[in-house]
C-alpha cells in the first residue's frame, strides 16, 4: 500500500492528487470474512494513518446485509479517520453516488460508467507495472552487487 501511495503521489495521477476506492463485495458471505477481510482492512488502516488526505472515500458496493454486522465488529479496531471514509452504497444508488466523485469515463461499466477496459488494461496499471519492473530491476542489480562485494552494503 505504501509503495502504491508513493507512486500515486510522485506521478500526481489525479487532478486533486487524491483517490477513491471501490470495494465490491459481490459474492461476499460470512464464510469469506476470515483472514482476507482483515488482510485488506488493517494495511489500509495503517496506510491511511500515514497518508490521511490521499484517500477521499472507500465506496462499498454490492454489500450483503451481513456486511453491516461485520462492519460493527471490525470498525472499532480501525482509526476513526479511516472508518469515516467508508460509505456503503445502496445498489440502486451506485452510479449516482460514485459519480459524485468520479467521472463516467473513469467509472467501470458494471457501476454505471463508460469505462469498459479491464482494470489490468488501464494506462495506470500498465505504467505501474513498468515502474515496478524498473524498481525491482534496480533493486536486484544492487543486491547482486552487495552479494559480490559485501563491503558495499555497509
Amino acid at each position: 500500500s505504501v509503495f502504491l501511495n508513493e507512486y500515486w503521489i510522485q506521478n500526481r495521477l489525479s487532478p486533486t492528487g487524491r483517490i477513491n476506492h471501490i470495494l465490491d463485495l459481490d459474492g461476499f458471505t460470512l464464510s469469506t470474512v476470515s483472514k482476507g477481510v482483515i488482510d485488506y482492512l488493517m494495511p489500509m488502516n495503517r496506510c491511511m494513518q500515514q497518508y490521511p488526505e490521499l484517500l477521499i472515500h472507500v465506496y462499498v458496493v454490492n454489500a450483503p446485509s451481513s456486511f453491516r454486522w461485520i462492519w460493527r465488529i471490525i470498525s472499532p479496531f480501525l482509526a476513526k479517520k479511516t472508518t469515516e471514509k467508508f460509505q456503503v452504497v445502496p445498489l440502486k444508488k451506485t452510479k449516482e453516488k460514485l459519480c459524485e466523485y468520479m467521472s463516467l469515463d473513469q467509472l467501470p461499466t458494471e457501476y454505471g460508467g463508460t469505462n469498459s477496459k479491464p482494470l489490468y488494461d488501464s494506462t495506470f496499471e500498465k505504467d505501474l507495472l513498468q515502474y515496478v519492473r524498473t524498481v525491482n530491476a534496480k533493486a536486484k542489480t544492487k543486491m547482486e552487487a552487495e552479494i559480490k562485494d559485501p563491503a558495499t552494503s555497509i
